[in-house]
């Protein structure tokens, strides 16, 4: 298995080559889920729209962003909802010396903090660019327009040949008080084919247990050898850190709920993992890989673990099979599981992967059973040109996913219809 490891895109191009874009995409899902020992099935559609505009406007250029779902529940146990991700217009000054933008937008420089309101930048030097933003921040959960937020701050994005460097800070205050400070820093380094670095951390400064590590990432990959390549990865997570905005909507569904939680508030996950993967070429299309991974859990002071091997074997325009097998001792369980997995290029543009696997449970608890478990795959990609030339930018993707414990019986299907334009 090869981890191949590229550069975070920075936000909106602001530090590549303007260039005449028109792209919009559109997709329609339908999700099905359904099972033997369920009451009910779970079922909705969602619809995606993406577009992205840039062209000239005298001497400067025009931009404008969107990305939007809308989701339709067809089960009682799936809600609806919309959410905006992005919809903004940006404007860009001659040879890209200034940027002005407005509208909800993603700051992905820091930690990808969102804002209903406007952002500001300048070109300081080549390839260096300060901004600076503000408005409202959405619903935590709902990401709808809300009042009660504030987000105010600054970035930088820097790009080289070899770097790519973004950072900064940003405060969100709720209802008038300070509620978040998040500082973030984040690199990717390629310095040649042989090494790629990447890198990312955040902090948050005012948390309710002071200075907190919210989230952080690393990924080093080197390959001293064209056969041989080693991939060192590590990860650092909270989530739902407490604040002031958490403990009103928590008393909020209390009174709604009716009842009230025993004990004390919900103090949030803590998760930090560090995985090793090798991948050695033995001939051209036959690649072994093995690979370690260690979860801790700092809530519970427990720790998981799990050891995995396998063999790939590749040809370009045919397919690929790919054998393994893992051996998972997971806080509560030991886990042994074997699996296949087969892609094949029927054509181009057309394309099926096929799989399954087999899980052997062993808990460590002697009053729980043993147990198997099955699992079965099936993917299909059909771009619909192939079917006629006037449907060129339509695609069709089909997922199919099926698991087997014992008599109960799983089953997902998940079907995406899209069509692309650009120019």
């Amino acid at each position: 298995m090869t981890i191949l490891l590229l550069p975070v895109p920075i936000e909106a191009q602001e530090l590549e080559v303007l260039r005449e874009v028109v792209d919009a995409r559109l997709d329609l899902a339908q999700l099905y889920v359904t099972s033997n020992t369920a009451m009910r099935d779970l079922s909705f559609t969602q619809f995606r729209l993406q577009g992205d505009l840039i062209q000239p406007l005298g001497s400067t250029w025009f931009e404008l962003h969107a990305d939007g779902i809308a989701q339709i529940p067809w089960s009682d146990v799936t809600s609806g909802r919309q959410d905006v991700t992005r919809l903004f217009v940006q404007l860009d000054g001659a040879d890209r010396r200034w940027f002005a933008a407005v509208g909800r937008m993603m700051i992905e420089p820091v930690n990808s903090i969102r804002v209903d309101g406007a952002r500001v930048g300048l070109r300081l030097a080549e390839g260096l660019y300060l901004s600076a933003f503000g408005g409202l921040g959405p619903h935590p959960i709902l990401n709808s327009l809300d009042t009660d937020f504030v987000v105010g701050g600054a970035a930088y994005d820097y790009r080289s040949k070899h770097l790519a460097h973004s950072g900064g800070a940003a405060i969100q205050v709720y209802r008038g008080q300070p509620d978040r400070l998040f500082v973030s820093e984040r690199f990717s380094y390629v310095p040649s084919r042989e090494l790629a670095l990447f890198a990312s951390v955040t902090v948050d400064g005012i948390s309710a247990e002071g200075l907190d590590l919210t989230n952080a990432y690393l990924s080093t990959r080197w390959s001293p050898a064209l056969a041989l390549a080693l991939t060192l990865q590590g990860s650092h997570t909270h989530a739902l850190l407490p604040n002031l905005w958490w403990t009103d909507w928590v008393e909020q569904q209390r009174q709604e709920l009716g009842f009230s939680i025993d004990g004390p508030l919900p103090v949030g996950s803590r998760r930090s993992t560090a995985s090793l993967t090798m991948d050695l070429t033995l001939t051209p299309g036959v690649t072994t890989y093995v690979a370690g991974r260690f979860d801790h859990r700092h809530e519970s002071s427990s720790n998981g673990g799990e050891g995995r091997g396998g063999l790939k074997l590749q040809k370009v325009g045919l397919g690929y099979v790919d054998l393994s097998g893992t051996f998972r001792r997971y806080f509560d369980t030991e886990n042994i599981i074997g699996s296949l997995q087969g892609g094949f290029d029927i054509l181009d543009g057309l394309s099926i992967d096929l799989g399954g696997g087999l899980m052997f449970l062993d808990p460590y608890d002697p009053l729980l059973p043993k147990d198997v478990l099955v699992d079965l795959n099936a993917t299909l990609w059909l771009e619909l040109d192939l079917l006629h030339e006037s449907l060129e930018g339509a695609r069709v993707l089909g997922q199919y996913q099926a698991f087997l414990d014992g008599e109960a019986l799983l089953q997902t299907v998940f079907v995406t219809v899209g069509y692309r334009y650009r120019s």
